[in-house]
This record gives C-alpha cells, structure tokens and sequence, in this order.
C-alpha cells in the first residue's frame, strides 16, 4: 500500500509534466501565428502551479523517507537567501509568487521523483518510446502549421519554441532511430528558433563525445557522415525557406552586425541587466529577490532571456555559480560514472544538454519540465546503481 500509494502520486506528476512538455509547441504556435496569445499563457499559468501542487501533495506524505539530496539543500539555501532579500527590497506580488514556484518546482521535483528512484526510472523506461513519437508528430506538426499560416497570409513570426523535438531527436540518436533523429532535425530547424538549433549542435558534439568513450567508432563514423551529408543537402539543395534564412541574415548580410538586432534584443537586455546590479555595491553578491525587476527601454520585466543573469539578479552571483556548477557536475558525473550505459540513460542525458543549452537563450533553467525531470532522472539511476552494488 506504502509503494503503491507513492507511485501513484508519480505517475500523476510525471504524466502531467511529460504532457506539458510534448504539447508546448502546439499552443507557441498559436502565439507565434497571432491566432491566439491566451490559450499557452493560461495553459502554464494553470498547469504548472498544479504541478507544483501535485509534487508539494507527494512530498510532505508520510511515505518519503531518504537524504535529502545535495542539489536540493542548494536550492532550499537559495530560497531563504532570497526570501531575506525579498523583504529588503520587495517587488511586484505576481513576480514574487513567479519566482517562488519556480524555486518549489525545482525542489520538489528533485526530492519526490528521487524518492523513488526504482519506480521512477523503471516509468521512464517504459514510456520513453511513446513520449518520443508524441513529441516528433506534435514537433513536426506544429512546425508544418506554422509555415502553412504563413502561407495563407497571416502574420507570422518565424521563431516557434520547438523544444519538445529534444526529446525526439535524443530517442533517435541513442536508439540509433535514425528517422526519428532526421525527422526531429527537421523540426528543429523549421522552427527557426535559433536557440533551439544552437542546442541540437551541442547536443550532437556530446553524442559524438559518447560514442568515442565509449569506443564505438564505427557508429562514431557513421554518424560523423550522416551529419555532414545531411547538413550539405539542406544547405546545398535549398530546402530551407526563406522565412528560416532570414532569421540569419544579420550575420550574413556581409554588413556590420547589429549584435542587438541579432540577439532580438538581448543586448538591451544585458545591458539594463548590468546596470540594475550595479544599483547598489552588494547587488552582485546578493541580488535583489524574488520580486528583482528591471527596466528594458521603459519596460519593466521581471526576466531576461540569458538565464545565468536572470539568476544572478534575483540570487547574487555566489549562489548562480553554485547553481550551475551543481547542473555542470551532475553532467559530469553522469559521464565519469557510466550512469548513461544504456540507450535510455543516454536518451534522457542528451535531452538534459539540450534543455540546459536552450536555457541560456531564453530564462527557462528554473521552469524546463524537461531538464528537471531528466536531472532528476540521472540522480535516480545512479542511487538504483549504488543501490545494486551494495546489494
């Protein structure tokens, strides 16, 4: 009854967030057509506070019984220290509560599902081929839609958040899917979201890494041609529409490029970014709390799209680099410890890179459903395998 009853409230959480996860490029596309701006704010202004709940219901049962670990107790010592600073600084109610969940999320998700790491892992495992379709076939359509209403006429902004073809393109490149891998490229770069692309480059550089530890070299070579063949074909044979081409043309012009305009205006970002910190002489060390707003050519926003100094300014610079030294190590570990031995370890991984990737183009490393399931996932396998050894 004990097991039974924790697995439940898993499933509950992981089938809820998978499904977020695989969806969210069917309600971008409604954004990014201009057909409707309402229906993916509600969807995630509603669905991930359930979740939250939904893991704050397993969390606080009286069957969780294991360490705490690290990477939590980090997050719980970033929450106090920025609730300090929250009520010296204060801010807007919504921000506060915002960056709350974010911090709860992370939490919660790292403690319930590597409370039951067998379960957990064994879920996992067993619906990751299924999930994976999903995410290709709404990638795939929901990319399609985009470029049909584009050329229908309507107003559309070439830049839809594809990230759910991560999950599609991992399955494919660790189970040697090679359709699924092509298909899920495909996607990616239909999307025209270059954030997204730049994370599918990384994400191959690290599958080439495994494969050389791992001395497969024949399917390192393989892949090495299949990637270059396939880069020379969209490139040489013009299957790229001019919608995606110019999402480049900054810096293909031949003109001097407008690093603004280029980076949709991260600059500004950075730049306001800079000069928030520098407000006062320990904003760099402290940050300004979970209500930190900063004005962006006479606009106030609570993020910026380049995460790490999204964070420092609610956290301080000490904790963000605790933070990502933490994720950084965590992938590290799960090479060093042959955690990703097998085609779903090396699935969920790859996904991992490509999420914590994407996170640096837009301010998603505290709300990914996907990095936290996946890290939460790597931390499960190594107890399952620490657990084995002992036995």
């Amino acid at each position: 009854m004990k097991l039974a009853r924790l697995h439940i409230t898993l499933r509950y959480a992981l089938y809820l967030a998978l499904a977020l996860s695989v969806l969210g490029p069917v309600f971008h596309v409604l954004k990014v057509t201009r057909l409707s701006y309402d229906i993916g704010a509600y969807v995630f202004y509603f669905g991930f506070p359930a979740l939250v709940l939904l893991l704050m219901a397993g969390i606080f049962s009286p069957y969780v019984e294991r360490p705490t670990p690290p990477l939590a107790a980090l997050l719980v010592i970033m929450m106090a220290a920025a609730s300090v600073m929250t009520i010296v600084h204060g801010g807007d109610i919504i921000d506060i509560a915002g960056n709350l969940l974010r911090l709860l999320f992370c939490l919660f998700t790292i403690l319930f599902f590597t409370t039951s790491s067998f379960a957990y892992v064994a879920t996992v495992n067993r619906i990751l081929g299924s999930i994976a379709r999903l995410a290709l076939v709404f990638s795939l359509g929901a990319a399609s839609f985009m470029h049909l209403a584009a050329a229908s006429g309507l107003g559309v902004y070439f830049g839809l958040q594809n990230t759910a073809s991560f999950i599609s393109l991992a399955y494919g490149l660790a189970f040697k899917r090679w359709a699924y891998a092509l298909l899920s490229v495909v996607a990616i770069i239909a999307s025209g979201k270059r954030g997204a692309m730049m994370s599918m480059v990384v994400m191959a550089l690290v599958y080439l890494v495994v494969l050389f530890r791992q001395g497969q070299m024949q399917k390192l070579v393989f892949f090495v041609f299949f990637s270059i063949g396939a880069a020379l074909l969209v490139v040489t044979g013009g299957f790229l529409p001019e919608s995606i081409l110019a999402r480049f043309s900054q810096f293909t012009s031949g003109d001097a490029v407008d690093w603004n305009m280029a980076t949709a205006g991260r600059v500004d970002e950075l730049e306001a970014a800079l000069f928030y910190l520098g407000r006062h002489e320990y904003g760099w060390l402290t940050g300004y709390g979970l209500g930190a707003a900063i004005d962006i050519n006479g606009q106030t926003d609570s993020t910026i799209h380049f995460s790490p100094f999204g964070m420092v300014i609610i956290f301080g610079a000490p904790l963000t680099l605790l933070f990502y030294c933490a994720l950084m190590w965590q992938a590290g570990q799960a090479l060093r410890k042959k955690i990703i031995n097998n085609p779903y370890a090396l699935s969920v991984y790859l996904i991992f890179v490509a999420e914590f990737i994407f996170s640096f183009s837009a301010f998603t490393v505290m709300q990914s459903y996907m990095l936290w399931l996946c890290l939460a996932y790597l931390i499960s396998v190594k107890i399952v395998q620490d657990s084995k050894r002992l036995s």
